[in-house]
């Protein structure tokens, strides 16, 4: 059991670092604080799937085309001077486009709120635990239109192993009705509604090699190995629509995982730019949404940059592309992410 959060006045601790600064020294030189505070990984599943879900059944050569564009903020406040118990407040938006051979199949958009207590049992190791709310509107080619709000509990957990690596992980379970509206034509609607909680789990190893761990490394940057699993699980209920018709429902999986690289100058003066390329793949390892047959491996490619605000807010912007290199899937995310401890 976690230990409820002590507000009593502490002992003198003037020469003692402050929270922020446990926080940004244990979490954030790895990069786990803002991969847990990202949600370009987690918008580009949904897209992905997303797109499968509104492709045409009768497209049996799709050329998937997506663009997203993620805005997530996220503001760390402490609570007590031992640096163990923090609240997180965030917040997200999340729109996206498919295409495919030139059609629009879909645009959509996600805005998110998060609310979460922070645990630091140790050094090196927080834990979180928060509720969650989500609202999501796709509108389709045709006039249609599906609606899921929802809300869940999130679990977070980052931990260092070690100087030179660490790991952060997320579970996301919201639970709620999507609600699909599809004109039929002559004043026809047929409207459907239907449970569909989901589950989104994580998980990230991220290393740390500087000029000093290796001298192939250039003075000043460093290199950021990186490996990923994400799985999702939405269980769609069984429904019957305004026609009266029944929809059979069903689980619908999407796991794939991730390796990449990242060259990053490393910079912590305020104000000043430090640029980074990344360079990747990932592959599916299950796939069970109704869509193509196909579900390719991607090339991954990433380039921008991030400054510090302030003294421990940072501001990561850069566009990330993903590519199956035979014609038929392309997907670029842009995402600017600010992050403050406050």
């Amino acid at each position: 059991m976690l230990a409820a959060p002590h507000f009593a006045r502490a002992e003198d601790t003037s020469n003692a670092p402050s929270p922020v600064q446990v926080l940004a020294r244990e979490f954030g030189a790895v990069g786990l604080t803002a991969e847990l505070n990202s949600e370009e990984y987690f918008g580009a599943v949904q897209a992905r799937v997303g797109a499968y879900t509104a492709l045409d059944s009768g497209d049996a050569d799709p050329a998937l085309r997506l663009t997203n564009t993620v805005v997530p903020v996220n503001a760390t406040f402490a609570l007590t001077q031992d640096a163990r118990w923090f609240v997180k407040l965030a917040a997200s938006d999340i729109d996206a486009e498919a295409s495919s051979h030139g059609d629009t199949l879909s645009r959509s958009a996600t805005q998110s709120a998060l609310a979460q207590l922070q645990y630091r049992p140790r050094p090196g190791t927080l834990i979180g635990l928060g509720v969650t709310y989500e609202k999501a509107r796709v509108d389709l080619e045709g006039g249609g239109r599906i609606e899921a709000p929802g809300a869940g509990l999130r679990l977070d957990l980052l931990q260092r192993l070690g100087a030179h690596a660490g790991l952060a992980a997320k579970v996301l379970w919201t639970n709620g009705a999507s609600t699909a509206t599809i004109p039929l034509g002559g004043g026809l609607v047929l409207t459907d509604k239907a449970d569909a909680p989901r589950t989104y789990v994580q998980l990230g190893v991220l290393g740390l090699v500087q000029n000093k761990d290796w001298t192939v490394v250039p003075e000043g940057w460093s290199l950021r190995p990186a490996g990923r699993l994400i799985f999702q699980r939405k269980d769609v209920a069984d429904s019957v629509n305004s026609l009266g018709v029944f929809e059979a429902g069903g689980v619908q999986d999407y796991g794939e995982v991730m390796v990449s690289a990242r060259l990053q100058k490393d910079e912590l003066r305020p104000g000043r730019l430090a640029p980074f390329v990344e360079l990747g793949g990932e592959a599916p390892f299950r796939n069970t949404v109704p869509g193509p047959a196909a579900d390719p491996p991607l090339a991954y490619a990433k380039l921008g940059a991030y400054v510090r605000t302030g003294r421990w807010g940072f501001l990561n912007a850069y566009y990330a592309y993903r590519d199956s290199l035979d014609g038929s899937f392309r997907s670029g995310t842009a995402e600017v992410l600010l992050s403050l401890a406050l």
